[in-house]
Formats: structure tokens, sequence, C-alpha cells
């Protein structure tokens, strides 16, 4: 996406660029400097505000990126190499919870216990089951002793 809006701003920048610089060579024909600097000027501000608007949007694509929950989550989901279906149940465990922090399904695990989760969770209690065993090791008899 961003890829695409830097070649349509690259587009239209060479278009200004282009009109910026047929009217400078006019400007200098009639000996006009001084509009010559003010149109110098305004083209020195936007490339400024382009820079700044870039500079904002890589801070912001790098901190989601990499410092929050949701970036924890499908970090996760991929070392454990959980496929998209699974990580679909695993929102709706996350959803059925309330939980801000998805991540916390992988370090605790009563968050998986088919019998906390209702009977929405029925039909997918033995996907849930073998996907706790996998993560935590833990059997569904191991739960019942504690």
């Amino acid at each position: 996406m961003l890829f695409l809006l830097s070649a349509v701003q690259l587009t239209n920048f060479s278009g200004i660029i282009w009109r910026f610089c047929c009217q400078s060579t006019l400007f200098a024909r009639r000996g006009e400097t001084g509009e010559i600097f003010f149109w110098l000027v305004i083209f020195g501000v936007f490339i400024g505000i382009i820079c700044v608007v870039s500079y904002a949007a890589t801070q912001f694509t790098h901190k989601w990126k990499y410092n929050s929950h949701p970036s924890l989550f499908y970090s996760l989901c991929r070392i454990h190499d959980i496929d998209r279906s699974t990580r679909s149940m695993l929102k709706q465990v996350i959803r059925h919870h309330g939980m801000t922090q998805p991540a916390r399904l992988f370090t605790e695990p009563q968050w998986l216990d088919p019998a906390k989760l209702g009977k929405a969770f029925e039909a997918k209690s033995q996907q849930i089951l073998a996907l706790r065993k996998r993560i935590f090791a833990i059997d569904q008899d191991s739960t019942k002793s504690l």
C-alpha cells in the first residue's frame, strides 16, 4: 500500500518539478528573480512536508509491526507454525475471553481449556485440545488432576 502511495506521489512530484522548471525558465527570461526565489521556497516547504509525512508513516508502521500486542500474537503463531484457520479460532477464543493481550494464550494454558469456553466451542474442542497439547504438552488427563 505504501509502495503504491509512494509511486503516485512520485508521479505527482515529477509533474510538479516539470511545471516548476518550465515556470522558472519563463521567469528567468523575464528577469524576475524574486518570483524564482518564492517558488524555490515553496518547493522546499513541499519537500519538507513530504519528508515529515514519510518519516511519520515509517515510524507508525515500524511501531505496529514490532511493538504491539497483535504483532506479538502473530509472531508467536508463526513460531508455533499455526495455520490461518487455527489462528482464526484462536482469535475467537480471545474475543470470547475479552483478552486485551492475545499473546497470553501462549503463556497461560487455562485460556485453552474447552470446559471454560462454553457451548460455542464444543464442536472445536478436539482441535483446541490438540493445539493445547502441541503448545504446552498438556494432556486432557493431566488437567483433571489439577
